[in-house]
């Protein structure tokens, strides 16, 4: 065993091959004599122009490499390297399902070498067996955390899905029977699986429709007024997973007033509010009117000073009518003719761009 050292140590590979070659046989136990006359029969192959010979030369050292690595005791005595090296030559010599053998052994005996996990994981990608392929890669992280390009590339791998372009979003689209909309984007490389989108309206199942990407629904009948949820679930081809939810109302609701300040004088001049919870106000069905709330039963019609541009949220639609104030929110009216100063009721009309409309009476002392 000292002399097949020194000679393989002095790279006498020829030497190895030829003096202690024949030592080795069928019947020869896993040793460390005949891992030396493998790797040494391995380099002198690279040497060899004959190519009958070669062919020779690589058979017998991939015999005895199957050998050793089917020894558990062996391959654990020599480690891993014992199976880089024979990956290693059958890398070298063009030998795929043989150097996956290898493969398949080294994780068996040494789960806990990342090179080894790397390797499994690129050759899952190669048969498309993706979301396998990632655990491997992520098994070599976590046994080397110190990969960035890796740990960069399976971070996109683990994007969840993505969605998107929510509908009914609009207070124009909030209807009794809305068609219901969200897109579903992959987030990671790998596709949607179509058949892993679900959606949930108000918290129970229903069977909604694709279209690509696109997941629409029809409700059965009409929605009662006030919020409703809609839930919607999907996951991509290597099981990345998501969900999200999304709120709509149905308006069955008209605007709501506010008196917001009344400024003193002969003309009173009044700054209120006009809003609707659900949707927006339609400016054209705006009317203000004042009156007296202990004598005279008489109206006193008001004159519109500025208009204002009424809003949910930034994403209800926006009605731009009259002027535009600072505050969208305020409007200010004045009296037409002067009153005197004591109780009144400040009559609202008005409607929401869905035709819900109503009246808000307020109470409004005018000050001396």
């Amino acid at each position: 065993m000292a002399v097949a050292q020194r000679l393989f140590d002095q790279e006498q590979y020829a030497e190895v091959v030829n003096l202690l070659g024949p030592l080795v046989d069928e019947k020869t136990p896993a040793s460390d004599l005949m891992y030396i006359v493998a790797n040494a029969r391995a380099f002198v192959m690279a040497d060899v122009k004959d190519k009958n010979r070669a062919q020779e030369l690589a058979k017998e050292s991939l015999a005895l490499y199957q050998r050793l690595t089917a020894d558990t005791a062996f391959l654990k005595k020599r480690g891993a390297q014992l199976i880089y090296h024979a990956i290693g030559f059958c890398d070298g010599n063009g030998m795929k399902d043989e150097a996956e053998a290898f493969l398949k052994a080294g994780l068996a005996a040494f789960p806990s070498q990342a090179p080894l996990q790397l390797r499994a994981g690129r050759l899952c990608f190669q048969r498309e067996e993706y979301e396998e392929g990632i655990g491997h890669l992520e098994k070599s992280l976590t046994i080397n955390p110190g990969q960035k390009e890796l740990a960069d590339e399976v971070a996109t791998y683990r994007q969840k899905p993505l969605f998107s372009d929510f509908r009914p979003s609009k207070p124009s689209d909030v209807l009794r029977r809305p068609l219901i909309h969200v897109r579903v984007d992959s987030g990671s490389p790998f596709p949607i699986a179509l058949d892993s989108i679900a959606m949930k309206l108000d918290g129970k199942p229903v069977e909604h429709a694709l279209g690509g990407n696109e997941v629409f629904y029809l409700p059965e009948g009409e929605l009662d007024f006030g919020e409703h949820t809609v839930e919607i679930f999907a996951r991509d081809h290597v099981g990345n997973f998501n969900s999200t939810r999304f709120m709509f109302p149905v308006d069955g609701s008209p605007p709501d007033a506010e008196v917001l300040e009344v400024r003193r004088g002969v003309r009173p001049i009044v700054t209120l509010k006009v809003f609707d919870k659900h949707s927006a106000v339609d400016l054209d069905t705006l009317s203000v009117a004042v009156r007296n709330a202990t004598q005279n039963p008489n109206f006193h019609s008001m004159t519109f000073v500025l208009k204002g541009e009424y809003k949910q949220n930034d994403d209800a639609l926006k009605i731009n009518r009259g002027d535009l104030v600072k505050n969208p929110a305020k409007i200010v009216i004045r009296l037409k003719q002067g009153i005197p100063p004591g109780p009144y009721l400040l009559h609202v009309r008005a409607a929401d761009v869905l035709g819900n409309s109503g009246e808000k009476k307020i109470p409004l002392t005018v000050p001396r």
